[in-house]
């Protein structure tokens, strides 16, 4: 058994329970035959569930541990991930996400100053393009954009 597994997909449970729970408080859209706000993230919810129940049997079949740099890795990223949640409001959606994106990029020791460059602003412009603009979803502004 794999302990970290064991323990992660626990956590990615408890986390899929949590926004699926949040989802019943999104506002109704009416109708019945309309998807609503909550249609996504409980999709999401749903599918996040799926990946910890897979994770949890797994880490019953597999025998082997997973080597300290990876965990390492792991917590280095979730320790990213908490200073990206800090920065949102401070620095706006789009900054942070353009850092965040860059600095998980470079830690998996990727170097292309062209992929550097590419990547994070396409991530960016995607959320811009998909959310922003066609569904209409306001993003946190800070003090960049």
């Amino acid at each position: 058994m794999k302990r970290v597994d064991l323990i992660s997909s626990i956590i990615v449970m408890a986390v899929a329970i949590f926004f699926l729970y949040q989802t019943f408080g999104f506002p109704a859209t009416g109708t019945d035959s309309e998807t609503g706000p909550e249609f996504i993230p409980r999709i999401f919810s749903t599918l996040l569930m799926i990946l910890g129940i897979i994770l949890f049997i797994k880490s019953f079949i597999t025998k082997e541990e997973a080597p300290t740099t990876k965990v390492k890795m792991i917590a280095l990223t979730i320790g990213i991930l908490f200073v990206y949640l800090l920065l949102i409001n401070f620095l706006g959606y789009y900054s942070s996400t353009i850092l965040f994106v860059l600095v998980l990029l470079l830690i998996t020791n990727i170097r292309k100053i062209a992929f550097l460059i590419t990547v994070p602003i396409m991530v960016a412009l995607f959320i811009f393009v998909f959310f922003e603009n066609l569904l209409t979803v306001p993003i946190p502004t800070g003090i960049l954009f």
